[in-house]
C-alpha cells in the first residue's frame, strides 16, 4: 500500500500531520492524503521504479511509519480494501 504526502491545508486530511525533520523530503508542513491510498504490487512498483516513474528516497524512519500507520486508523477517507489489509495485519 502506498499513500501520497501532500502540503497540509486545514480543508486536508488531518489524520496524519508530518512536520520537517520527520524525513528528509519532507520540507514544510505536510499531511496524508488516506483518500489517495492504493494497493500494489510489488511487481508494479519494481516496474515503475524500473522506468523512473517512482524515484526512491531515504527509508522512512520507524517513528514516521509509525505516525501513518495510526492516522490510517483514525482518518475515514483511507479506502476500504486498504483499511482492510492493515486491519488483517492488525496494523489497525
Amino acid at each position: 500500500m502506498v499513500v501520497s504526502l501532500t502540503t497540509w491545508d486545514r480543508d486536508k486530511d488531518q489524520s496524519c500531520i508530518l512536520m520537517p525533520g520527520y524525513h528528509s523530503f519532507i520540507h514544510h508542513k505536510t499531511c496524508v492524503s488516506y483518500r489517495d491510498a492504493k494497493i500494489i504490487s510489488a511487481r508494479f512498483y519494481q516496474r515503475n521504479l524500473e522506468l523512473g516513474l517512482i524515484i526512491p528516497s531515504d527509508p522512512a524512519s520507524d517513528d514516521m511509519v509509525d505516525e501513518i500507520i495510526r492516522g490510517a486508523g483514525a482518518t475515514r477517507f483511507i479506502p476500504l480494501g486498504c483499511r482492510e489489509i492493515l486491519a488483517r495485519q492488525d496494523l489497525i
